[in-house]
């Protein structure tokens, strides 16, 4: 039972953070886009951005829970 509860928490801190970094993800997505429309320089955004993916990519397949407080902040 106990060992339910700690699996049901852990599963909804995942999801948590997955809603967390999805919306950073877009919210990065429309200032890149809006900053391109300017005529801005992009390319630390986008890279920024690229680490946002894979960051988000190894947490939902499981593999970077740990990880993902490196970018969070």
């Amino acid at each position: 039972m106990r060992e339910d509860r700690r699996q049901s928490s852990q599963v909804r801190e995942r999801d948590t953070d997955l809603a967390f970094l999805a919306h950073r993800l877009d919210d990065g997505e429309a200032r890149i886009q809006a900053a391109l429309l300017r005529g801005e320089d992009v390319a630390a955004w986008e890279n920024f951005w690229l680490r946002l993916l894979h960051q988000y990519e190894s947490l939902h397949d499981g593999a970077g829970i740990d990880e993902q407080a490196s970018i969070a902040a």
